[in-house]
């Protein structure tokens, strides 16, 4: 009812509670629209991944403080590579990506995929690739100290 009434601010609380997939992908691209014709759209939830996917600012509330995050900082990129022999820890730059066993994390802030990719062929054949998303819920941790 409230996008019917056109207005330049639409506050919602846990607009897709309740709602099956299908239309929270219906909804979403509505209210995604609606902030690109220029309104202003707060949006309450529990649900940190569907934040990460509407919004730019984000505001936590902590003890009855509101902490203001930009997304954009705080939503970083991760890649996780699979390799088919261990590398030596001293290989790779530990400023910039960390060795577990077969698998060679790092940022997209730390350095360019590409650049990685060429570093760890040096020392051995990638089996894979994942890309992950890290935003809001690792801010949420950090923030309210959640191990």
């Amino acid at each position: 009812m409230t996008i019917m009434t056109n207005r330049d601010f639409i506050m919602l609380d846990e607009p897709f509670n309740g709602l099956d997939p299908t239309t929270i992908i219906k909804v979403r691209s509505i209210l995604n629209n609606l902030a690109k014709s220029g309104k202003t759209i707060l949006l309450s939830s529990h649900n940190l991944s569907e934040i990460d996917q509407m919004t730019s600012d984000i505001l936590f509330l902590k003890e009855g403080v509101i902490l203001r995050e930009d997304i954009s900082k705080v939503q970083k990129t991760r890649y996780s590579i699979l390799v088919e022999n261990e590398i030596s820890p001293n290989a790779l730059n530990p400023e910039i990506c960390d060795i577990e066993g077969y698998k060679v994390h790092f940022n997209s802030e730390s350095v360019e995929i590409n650049e990685a990719i060429d570093e760890i062929r040096k020392h051995t054949k990638i089996l894979d690739i994942q890309r992950m998303t890290v935003g809001s819920e690792e801010r949420y941790k950090e923030l309210f100290g959640i191990v």
